[in-house]
């Protein structure tokens, strides 16, 4: 594959400066090496969770180390509030995180990857469903 230097865009939102791809790479890459790649980017992103029993909460921790902690006894007002605003998992979370966590809890997780805090609000979402069910006994 020939390279030659991208250009810089006007608004620097999107440059390319030190990535040197042929024009002629874009149409020779498929939808299978596109596949490819992000499976390892993903594979590389995995978010963990623990979930601590003494006092209540869901510690994620992001692929960098970074980690976050979001209760899990959360209540009802909170809940109706944020569902109101939002149906979106992500919004949901962070304003969780904000409201009970602080606006440093709340940073950490708008400053992250958006597909690992995707994960890790889906992961949480998930938790929180399972802990309701198993509190109906269930």
């Amino acid at each position: 594959m020939t390279t030659k230097k991208a250009g810089r865009q006007a608004d620097n939102s999107a440059t390319v400066e030190d990535i040197r791809i042929d024009d002629s790479a874009f149409d020779e890459y498929d939808d299978e090496q596109a596949g490819k790649a992000l499976e390892a980017i993903a594979a590389s992103s995995r978010v963990k969770r623990i979930i601590l029993e003494k006092d209540k909460s869901f510690i994620g921790r992001y692929s960098d180390g970074t980690r976050i902690r979001i209760p899990l006894r959360i209540s009802l007002s909170v809940v109706n509030q944020l569902t109101e605003k939002s149906d979106d998992p992500v919004d949901q979370l962070s304003g969780l995180i904000e409201t009970l966590g602080g606006k440093n809890e709340a940073s950490t997780f708008v400053s992250q990857p958006v597909n690992e805090s995707t994960a890790l609000a889906i992961q949480y979402f998930k938790d929180l469903q399972k802990l309701t069910n198993a509190t109906m006994g269930e």
